[in-house]
């Protein structure tokens, strides 16, 4: 496994999942790490990480979080996916949002940041991918 993204047939009855609509429209099923029996169950499974969902059970059409994405483009590397990430959350903190830097899959930077459930998945990654476009040519 590695990545966590679904949830695969025949788990215990204490693994409990959560259904979820990807923006293209195509459901799917993916595990809740409600408790620590979970993710020991996981890690006995080889998960080495669960695919982060931007917003929590059961409203999970509507994303409680934000989260813009930084991979290297072709020619940079990683030092400036940090870097240009690093910018972002400076932008962020003048805007008084707080947010939080991670590394995603082996070459990027997810930026993080908490917003008020009020649009659906599609509407926030349009206006994300919208507003990312200044940091995409800096």
């Amino acid at each position: 496994m590695g990545y966590q993204k679904h949830m695969p047939k025949g788990v215990p009855s204490f693994v409990k999942g959560c259904d979820i609509r990807f923006p293209s429209g195509r459901p799917g099923h993916l595990i809740m790490p409600t408790s620590p029996a979970v993710i020991v169950w996981a890690a006995q499974m080889s998960t080495v990480t669960f695919h982060p969902w931007p917003s929590v059970a059961p409203t999970t059409d509507l994303p409680d979080q934000l989260r813009l994405g930084f991979d290297p483009a072709p020619g940079t590397g990683f030092a400036e996916a940090v870097r240009v990430a690093g910018i972002a959350c400076e932008v962020l903190d003048l805007w008084s949002w707080p947010s939080y830097a991670k590394t995603s899959g082996g070459r990027g930077v997810h930026v993080y940041v908490a917003i008020i459930p009020r649009y659906s998945l599609v509407e926030v990654r349009v206006r994300s991918g919208e507003s990312g476009g200044g940091t995409q040519r800096a």
